[in-house]
């Protein structure tokens, strides 16, 4: 319990005790100490959490909530170690940020010379089919049947074609998103196709990318437009520009804030303006995705782009990682927690484009303590119990080192050792992997766990 908390809420509800004094002197009990003292040590950040500390009810929090709320968001406030974003730390998360995209022909926001079942699907079909498609991209249809197995389908043979072509694209998204929570599936329309200005790197990619959603049923498989997501020009064609040329400069916004009625016009102005100039010499309708070799693909001037009607729906990850997302968050966020400051700070005028990098000293000196500071589920070395131990004199710490070097041991220990101090530790990582060990690991422990991931929900 934070003893200081505690008074701050003690003397809240003393001046709210004597605000409320009935007309006869008395004063209303509000609540009891020993609610105060579970307030103090689960500290609640929204006022309907209250309910949860014994002998707290919806009386309470309807008539007192507000006022012990303003003492627990105060004293969250004080507890968040964030510093603001200088420019130095800024610049180095922008050159993290692109680093982490991958330049090169395995990337498919650069480069799509062929498609496969398990990333990606041609949607071009018949006029009617093109027609609808088109529709559902600018909104004018909620959703479009891809396929069908009905019996009266005339189509059948075809869609059957197609369900078991969509079906492993559908797999790999699901598996995706249940293993990194990234559902990265896109629409993408139109394409360029070309060549770079410099090194000659061929480009083969969309230009936009419409969110989507796949339905499937042992019957059909439908597709709609996720409408919780942004539609975006393809920024990977940007970087892989500003990265060629050694241009070290912001990548700019690419929501399409406002769909047009050609988004192709769109496209071409977004790129024109990002120094990219593309060949507006286009078919008026959908045309079917050629596959490529590096032998069979179009000869191309440097520098030269055109615009290809294609549409393909496939698994467009617009973040090669989780960190790239975060770095994205906290430039925009212009906070930053004080621990990356610091990591980052030592990395300020590293060449992030060179592929060996220096990496930046830490302490590792050995902090005092005695082995009853520690509760052991398991052998630790020297380096391991100062982790432990770290941890109950910093707010933070940094465990780095490469496989099989205890890292996930150091980890179980930290959180059995906290639990026995009456801690509640909540452990995230972008890999479900990693949470499998530690709860193997936990062994009798983990029945005091729960293991939540993307397939529980709490309603």
């Amino acid at each position: 319990m934070d003893h200081n908390l505690y008074k701050e809420l003690y003397i809240k509800r003393r001046r709210l005790k004597l605000q409320n004094r009935t007309p006869d002197g008395k004063l209303p009990s509000i609540c009891s100490d020993t609610a105060l003292e579970d307030m103090a040590k689960y500290a609640p950040k929204k006022k309907e959490d209250l309910l949860n500390i014994s002998g707290l009810g919806q009386v309470f929090v309807d008539k007192y909530g507000d006022e012990f709320m303003q003492v627990l968001n105060a004293y969250h406030k004080s507890k968040q170690n964030f510093e603001n974003l200088d420019s130095e730390v800024r610049q180095t998360l922008q050159f993290l940020e692109q680093r982490l995209v991958n330049i090169s022909r395995k990337n498919r926001l650069l480069y799509l010379g062929k498609l496969s079942n398990k990333h990606s699907f041609d949607l071009f079909d018949d006029e009617e089919f093109n027609e609808n498609l088109l529709n559902l991209i600018y909104g004018k249809k909620k959703d479009l049947v891809l396929c069908s197995l009905s019996a009266k389908n005339q189509k059948l043979d075809t869609d059957r074609n197609k369900y078991n072509k969509l079906s492993p694209l559908h797999r790999e998204v699901v598996k995706d998103f249940r293993e990194h929570g990234d559902y990265g599936l896109y629409i993408g329309y139109p394409f360029v196709i070309g060549k770079s200005t410099t090194e000659d790197f061929l480009v083969r990619a969309p230009l936009c990318l419409f969110p989507a959603v796949i339905q499937r049923t042992p019957k059909e498989i439908k597709l709609s437009i996720d409408k919780t997501k942004d539609v975006l020009f393809n920024n990977n064609l940007v970087l892989l520009q500003n990265k060629l040329n050694s241009q070290n400069v912001d990548l700019p916004n690419n929501v399409v804030e406002q769909l047009s009625d050609d988004i192709s016009l769109q496209a071409i102005e977004f790129f024109k303006q990002n120094s990219i100039t593309i060949d507006n010499a286009k078919s008026p309708n959908l045309v079917k995705f050629e596959e490529y070799t590096l032998e069979t693909f179009p000869k191309f001037e440097s520098g030269e782009f055109k615009l290809v009607p294609n549409a393909v729906l496939g698994k467009f990850s617009m973040y090669d990682t989780s960190i790239q997302r975060d770095y994205r968050k906290l430039i925009e966020s212009e906070k930053i927690p004080t621990l990356v400051d610091n990591l980052l700070s030592q990395q300020h005028g590293t060449d992030f484009y060179l592929d060996a990098e220096d990496t930046p000293t830490f302490d590792h000196s050995l902090a005092e303590f005695a082995e009853e500071q520690i509760n052991y589920i398991n052998s630790l070395n020297a380096s391991q119990e100062n982790a432990v131990v770290q941890l109950e004199q910093n707010d933070s710490l940094v465990i780095q080192g490469p496989p099989d070097t205890g890292k996930s041991q150091t980890i179980t220990s930290i959180i059995a050792d906290a639990c026995l101090k009456e801690k509640t530790v909540l452990m995230v990582s972008q890999k479900k992997a990693a949470l499998d060990v530690i709860y193997s690991r936990l062994g009798n422990l983990s029945k005091f766990a729960l293991f939540v991931d993307n397939d529980f929900y709490i309603v």
